[in-house]
């Protein structure tokens, strides 16, 4: 078996890797998307934080680009039957999506059956076209009431999106086992509750370390509650290769040194990567979160705060998590500057960028999957990767580069040994409500024509994803 491994290796690093030793028959293929950026506001979209934000208009100014609304999105509400045969035409066996918490609970305590019951003939359809959902809980959005009662920041928080969890796991885990508590939760707290660029709207370092705390302690509890209800590990990690049980979704950019001789820009790196990838993913597992800030920077300090250990009983409710979900799109070159508030910058690299102008960086990929691994020696899961590309003419090129490095992170490469990479999911399956930039930005394996009543027409590149994914079986 040495001697075999060697010769993988080798094979790799002359890119002649036998694509059919990296990806078994329980590789989950597959493609992302959300409630909010594709279903339209029916049946209870008025009840979200992002409705409401979406309609303000601060001084006749709309706070999204265009003054775009997702009253309509791509109306994958009612198409989503058409939607699932694009995806099953592709090849994929797999889809990413979320259910929308405002829609389910609109009042506190109040759960809407007939949602409920749209979102169990969603699934049926996607499991009739041989398609396994992985469903995420949070994906930004909330109900208004849950804002009005303190948001994030309420020590009830938990409990409330438990009770929450608790009835979408009752209705629909016959039909999934494979979970996302919150789909990037550190963005979410830096957009939301440090900077208040997004709903709901909150600025400061306190709020964001609070809100931090409350949303570790809510993925905990649901993490334990899913385990009691589905089983928990190692059965949940698949001993038979098949992945199920508890993830997180999470935004993984690389942070490189602007310039690696300069020690202040290394180290501003590492603590930037530290703070914005790994501190809560080590806080999830570890029960204690803690963010560590350079001292001497003016009403900036850090936070250490253990999570209470009844949030996750140990075992059987046990672990915090079974996989860890990467969503990597790009790197970034951090620069100490001294001028900065942070004492730090961000600066894109130079070279190929997608049109909403983030960098291409492919190699990133096996870089980022090797370092989830070294932390956390869990499963691995891509969550997300794609690349805003509205003419469709680097998308292919990206997602092959993207997936050759994904091969040698599962194979082995001069990087190291190999890891266990359970699925990669492409976002996005269709063009979409991508957030503060409305529809300017396109990231969809299948056009959305929105001047022609949301006629859906797959790209080349879907092509060219499902002969990449038909040549490694």
């Amino acid at each position: 078996m040495r001697y075999f491994n060697l010769i993988v290796l080798s094979l790799v690093a002359f890119g002649m890797a036998p694509k059919s030793f990296a990806n078994p028959k329980t590789f989950l293929w597959g493609a992302a998307l959300s409630a909010h950026q594709t279903e339209g506001a029916f049946e209870g979209g008025e009840n979200g934080d992002w409705w409401e934000y979406e309609h303000s208009h601060e001084n006749g100014v709309s706070p999204i680009a265009g003054g775009d609304t997702a009253d309509f999105a791509v109306d994958h509400w009612h198409r989503y039957s058409e939607d699932y045969e694009i995806a099953q035409k592709l090849g994929l066996n797999t889809l990413r999506t979320s259910v929308a918490w405002e829609k389910i609970e609109p009042s506190p305590h109040v759960f809407s059956s007939q949602v409920m019951a749209h979102y169990r003939a969603q699934f049926q359809r996607m499991r009739e076209l041989g398609i396994r959902p992985m469903i995420t809980l949070h994906h930004f959005t909330h109900p208004r009431w849950f804002h009005q009662r303190g948001g994030w920041l309420s020590p009830e928080s938990p409990e409330l999106f438990l009770e929450y969890a608790q009835y979408v796991v009752k209705n629909l885990g016959d039909l999934c086992d494979l979970w996302i508590t919150f789909n990037e939760p550190m963005l979410f707290v830096i957009m939301g509750y440090l900077k208040g660029e997004i709903p709901p709207g909150e600025t400061g370092l306190d709020s964001a370390y609070e809100a931090a705390y409350q949303i570790a302690r809510a993925h905990r509890k649901v993490a334990a509650m899913i385990h009691e209800v589905q089983g928990a590990s190692p059965k949940a990690k698949g001993e038979d290769g098949v992945l199920r049980g508890v993830g997180l979704a999470n935004a993984l950019p690389i942070y490189d040194p602007y310039n690696p001789r300069n020690l202040r820009d290394v180290e501003a790196a590492v603590k930037v990567a530290d703070l914005s990838n790994w501190a809560f993913l080590k806080g999830i597992q570890a029960g204690r979160l803690k963010f560590d800030l350079p001292e001497g920077i003016p009403g900036v300090h850090g936070f250490d705060r253990v999570l209470p250990a009844e949030d996750l009983p140990p075992w059987p409710t046990g672990p915090a998590m079974d996989w860890i979900g990467v969503n990597y799109y790009t790197r970034y070159l951090i620069r100490y500057n001294e001028q900065s508030l942070l004492k730090v910058e961000w600066v894109t690299p130079p070279g190929p960028h997608g049109d909403n102008g983030w960098a291409i960086y492919p190699a990133g990929l096996e870089r980022i999957l090797r370092e989830s691994a070294a932390r956390f020696g869990l499963p691995l899961v891509v969550t997300e990767n794609g690349l805003a590309d509205a003419q469709d003419s680097r998308r292919l090129g990206f997602l092959k580069e993207h997936l050759r490095f994904m091969d040698s992170a599962i194979l082995g490469s001069n990087l190291g040994g190999p890891l266990d990479v359970r699925g990669y999911y492409h976002w996005s399956l269709m063009d979409n409500f991508e957030w503060l930039h409305g529809y300017q930005y396109r990231f969809g394996l299948v056009e959305v024509q929105y001047e022609k009543g949301l006629r859906r027409v797959p790209r080349p590149s879907a092509e060219g994803y499902r002969a990449e994914i038909h040549g490694r079986k």
